[in-house]
């Protein structure tokens, strides 16, 4: 007579009622440590192959020896361990036997670095996040050969360009983190312009890159977003950093607004009142995108935007575009900024659509200017 399993707990039963009316569950987010440590039974071996996407992130109990039971998890494809801290090497090394993982988090796990030597193993990895993971230069070796990893994070870690170094085999790389890696200096980013299908970087809190250095690696890189934070010199000299002209006339929004912009890789100069923000265009009609108010002293947002559409006339140049900001709701005060030669109307208070249509609005510009 076939052996049949009988749970020995209230838990064990639980677990088995639940799971037999989850065939086919692919995903499972933190579990208590009881049901994590029986998921891993002979039972339950069925619902084990199921299972592509686990989450254990913030179980901080979950040790090296229960890590060993992931090995049944064959067809897993993404694995959560953020803020597993007691996971060491040895844990890696058994995570690293998975044969389909595509994604693997372990930011704060601060003791797997001496694991990492089985890194190699995960063919299929595409996204590694290493965040606060107190990783230094000599482990990064063993990232090399991730040829097919499109997203890496490495926040937060004691690496230099010694490090870096070893990710220039990572040719696939789509997204980096290097934030909070304050070693760095301009010798990383020769490294980071060969890896040309990068669309993001980040690099906050790098305080020995130098404007120079990141003007260059614009200048190379088709980056669609560029997060440079707390550099310690001003990055002006950047090509690629759209110059925003910004009439408010609160200080409050005008800081706001600022600080999401630049957020965004947008560099902006802050006009208090119309006349300020007419005569700053004279001076430089070479704005990417005006964001203007409508109600501000010495001189409304309606005038200033008249004033500028004739100065453009007057000296041949082509519109800039213009995005009039606006509590007022109503379709007539619309059709008046509309008239008065604005762009776009937005209404206040401005959020991240803002963003999206400044870069539609800017783009649209740019190949005109080409045509």
């Amino acid at each position: 007579m076939a052996n049949t399993y009988v749970p020995s707990t209230l838990v064990d039963l639980c677990l088995i009622t639940v799971s037999k009316h989850l065939d086919g569950c692919k995903i499972l987010n933190t579990l208590p440590d009881a049901l994590r440590q029986r998921l891993f039974k002979a039972e339950f071996e069925s619902f084990q192959t199921d299972v592509t996407d686990l989450s254990l992130s913030h179980c901080y109990t979950f040790t090296d020896d229960e890590a060993k039971n992931l090995k049944h998890l064959k067809n897993l494809q993404k694995l959560n361990l953020a803020h597993c801290d007691k996971l060491t090497g040895y844990a890696l090394f058994t995570v690293c036997q998975l044969p389909q993982l595509e994604t693997l988090i372990l930011a704060h796990c601060t003791k797997v670095s001496v694991g990492f030597y089985s890194l190699p193993q995960l063919k299929n990895l595409t996204t590694l996040e290493l965040s606060f993971c107190e990783i230094r230069d000599p482990v990064i070796q063993f990232i090399s050969p991730l040829k097919n990893l499109t997203n890496l994070n490495l926040m937060c870690n004691r690496l230099s360009d010694e490090g870096v170094e070893h990710l220039k085999n990572l040719t696939s790389l789509v997204k980096l983190n290097l934030s909070l890696n304050p070693y760095i200096t301009d010798k990383s980013l020769e490294i980071v312009k060969t890896l040309t299908n990068l669309e993001e970087l980040n690099l906050n809190f790098c305080k020995l890159l130098t404007a120079v250095a990141i003007s260059a690696i614009t200048d190379t890189l088709n980056l669609k977003q560029l997060d440079m934070v707390g550099t310690a010199d001003p990055i002006s000299l950047s090509k690629t950093r759209p110059l925003i002209l910004l009439a408010e006339d609160s200080k409050f929004q005008a800081r706001m607004i600022s600080m999401v912009l630049q957020r965004y890789n947008f560099e902006v100069e802050v006009a208090t009142n119309g006349l300020e923000a007419l005569e700053k265009f004279r001076e430089n009609p070479r704005f990417d995108l005006i964001l203007m108010d409508v109600v501000m002293p010495m001189m409304d947002g309606i005038s200033c935007v008249k004033e500028i559409r004739g100065f453009e006339t007057q000296n041949g140049l082509k519109p800039t575009p213009i995005i009039i900001q606006t509590a007022d709701t109503r379709e007539s005060q619309r059709n008046v900024c509309l008239e008065a030669g604005a762009t776009e109307v937005l209404r206040k208070p401005l959020d991240n659509s803002c963003i999206s249509l400044a870069k539609e609005l800017m783009e649209n510009s740019y190949h005109s200017l080409k045509a």
